[in-house]
């Protein structure tokens, strides 16, 4: 009986020894990365009006020795959390800059973004294998400006929502809507300056008539909702503005907190009411043909 224990024992020792070898491996070493420069590649960070509400930067790169394929791009700019690889498939001609579109993290408000900026970019040289180099990305400021707004605004939205409801209900040729401001916390005076007009669309109260009214819409301390009605008008009907018209259904509005200077905040209706504010562009333009 105890011969019969042993050997159980001493098959089971030996199967966990077994299993036991590939955890006591030595892992894989990440692979090296290398100098931009290294490989001819350089570039710095831009990002263009049409990027800023879907949260995008450019990569301007440039090739500045032989012809490069650049396969993905992760940005890693400072005060905000990076991203993993977006895929680019763009090739780069030496002194040809290539805009290498990428998106970028949340802001991380606790973090200074005062640091270089970086990109983990993905290269093949000369039809050889993909490697993967470190490009700094200077940016003119850009980077901290994003990063003081965006924590500007999360602070304002940790206060206040601010949204677009009450459905989109005809008004002769516009569509009325509400703009309505919802306190979350605190007591502060917030008010809603300015309506922003986009590409397709002009916004103004249903009120107004000649200058518009400032403040557009005010939460006073003390007070836990604030509305004003306002009326939405299709002002462009050119085959450009409408072929951007489903990415044109949010529209801005500047935000001021006890007096501070105005922010820029992007509001946007729920999916219901941007199919509607699509289709009443089609309308619209159509009626006026």
């Amino acid at each position: 009986m105890n011969v019969r224990v042993a050997a159980t024992a001493a098959l089971a020792l030996g199967l966990l020894g077994c299993s036991a070898g590939p955890q006591d491996a030595a892992p894989v070493p990440p692979p090296t990365l290398r100098p931009a420069g290294e490989v001819g590649l350089q570039g710095r960070l831009v990002q263009y009006r049409r990027d800023a509400a879907r949260r995008y930067l450019q990569v301007k790169a440039t090739a500045t020795g032989q012809p490069l394929q650049v396969l993905d791009v992760a940005l890693r700019p400072t005060g905000f959390a990076p991203l993993g690889p977006t895929p680019v498939q763009a090739d780069l001609q030496p002194g040809g800059p290539v805009d290498l579109p990428a998106p970028y993290g949340e802001v991380r408000c606790e973090q200074d973004a005062g640091g270089v900026s970086t990109a983990l970019v993905t290269v093949r040289v000369a039809g050889g294998p993909p490697q993967t180099v470190e490009l700094e990305l200077p940016d003119e400021g850009l980077v901290p400006r994003l990063h003081t707004a965006q924590c500007a605004e999360a602070e304002v939205r940790r206060q206040v929502d601010i949204a677009l409801v009450d459905g989109w209900h005809p008004a002769g040729r516009a569509l009325r809507a509400t703009l309505r401001l919802q306190r979350r916390e605190g007591q502060a005076d917030v008010r809603v300056t300015e309506l922003g007009d986009n590409t397709l669309f002009s916004l103004r109260t249903s009120q107004q008539r000649g200058p518009a009214p400032s403040p557009v819409v005010a939460l006073a301390p003390g007070s836990e909702v604030a509305e004003v009605p306002f009326l939405v008008e299709a002002t462009r009907c050119d085959p450009h503005a409408l072929a951007e018209s489903k990415r044109t259904t949010a529209f801005r509005v500047f935000v001021s907190v006890d007096g501070a200077g105005p922010l820029l905040l992007v509001v946007e209706p729920d999916a219901a009411g941007k199919a509607t504010l699509v289709q009443f562009a089609t309308d619209s333009c159509r009626g006026r043909g």
